[in-house]
């Protein structure tokens, strides 16, 4: 149904547990999706056999050793299974309320991007993913977390092909959804903002 990919950092320190948190979460995602990591950066390969995910490596990289969305965007599309995608930063945790609404959306569409803002949330250790491992989470989100402001979005759900002939984008750097925004506005594109039903943390 949906092919889930990211571009992780290297697995250090803070970065380590956090994106573990965030793969973890994404790997009890119903109806059950394909997990892709995208690049080769420190523990990246170890933790995609660690975790039972895929590992593309091998992206493309600009003169200063910085590798590129369009590379890995073409690459997460050539081995995805599935006709939808989701592309996430590989620090956020995605809730059951991300399927509920893709198939929502899925039923009334087949030419959209779907997005939503996501919440500030402190966790530094590993999270506990035993039972209602979810309603423990939203339980303290709801009393530690913030809605981040407009711009922070962090993932979106497109079919593919929707935004192809991505130009040359640096990993990480600034604003490169705008860029996604703007290709599925100019593909005439259903562009949903679905922040009122999606928690991403």
């Amino acid at each position: 149904m949906l092919s889930i990919f990211s571009i992780p950092k290297p697995f250090h320190g803070h970065m380590d547990v956090i994106q573990r948190n965030a793969i973890e979460s994404w790997k009890r995602l119903r109806p059950e999706c394909e997990i892709i990591l995208i690049g080769d950066e420190p523990g990246t390969a170890e933790v995609a056999e660690e975790l039972a995910v895929r590992n593309i490596p091998h992206v493309t990289r600009n003169e200063f050793g910085t590798q590129l969305l369009d590379s890995a965007y073409q690459l997460a599309e050539d081995a995805a299974r599935n006709t939808y995608m989701c592309y996430v930063n590989a620090d956020i945790i995605l809730t059951g309320s991300l399927m509920q609404a893709f198939e929502q959306v899925r039923q009334q569409s087949n030419h959209f991007l779907m997005t939503a803002r996501r919440w500030n949330y402190c966790q530094n250790t590993q999270i506990d993913y035993s039972r209602y491992w979810e309603e423990r989470l939203l339980d303290d989100l709801s009393k530690n977390g913030k809605l981040a402001q407009f711009s922070a979005i962090d993932f979106w759900i497109y079919p593919k092909g929707l935004l192809s002939d991505m130009p040359p984008l640096a990993v990480g750097r600034i604003a490169f959804e705008s860029w996604c925004l703007y290709k599925a506005r100019q593909q005439k594109a259903d562009v949903i903002d679905s922040t009122q039903v999606v928690v991403s943390i």
